[in-house]
């Protein structure tokens, strides 16, 4: 598989919800709830990966980004799908958005977060932070 075949959609229906929940369930991520808007990765007509959204205390955030464990290159993914999560939240008139990353998975992912210039905004005890602000 290859990332030409990769096409980027957003989840409209309830069947491309349920195709998520069952990549989250394979890859044995949490299994967060899924909301508006989901942003999927597909390659033959299989879901790779996706980026959901999530509120908390008021709060606009993204997650969970789960990815297929045999992407060789998940960071590529991943920024696809951030952008077009990104191109979605600009259209709706969406400023800015917040998301984590777990401590456990900070050396991984730290790099990606400093490419798309973004730093820690807060810590707790198992997540770092970030604000996403859209210009």
């Amino acid at each position: 598989m290859y990332s030409a075949h990769t096409s980027y959609k957003l989840c409209l229906k309830t069947k491309d919800y349920k195709r998520c929940k069952a990549l989250q369930r394979d890859a044995e991520s949490k299994q967060d709830a899924l909301e508006f808007p989901t942003i999927f990765a597909e390659r033959y007509q299989r879901v790779v990966g996706f980026l959901s959204t999530f509120t908390s205390q008021g709060v606009l955030c993204a997650g969970p980004l789960v990815i297929e464990k045999s992407i060789k290159v998940p960071a590529i993914l991943a920024s696809r799908l951030i952008s077009g999560y990104d191109n979605f939240m600009r259209h709706c008139g969406i400023v800015e958005y917040f998301f984590y990353v777990d401590k456990t998975n900070v050396k991984s992912w730290i790099r990606t977060m400093q490419h798309h210039g973004l730093s820690v905004y807060s810590e707790d005890e198992n997540q770092l932070w970030f604000k996403r602000v859209l210009v």
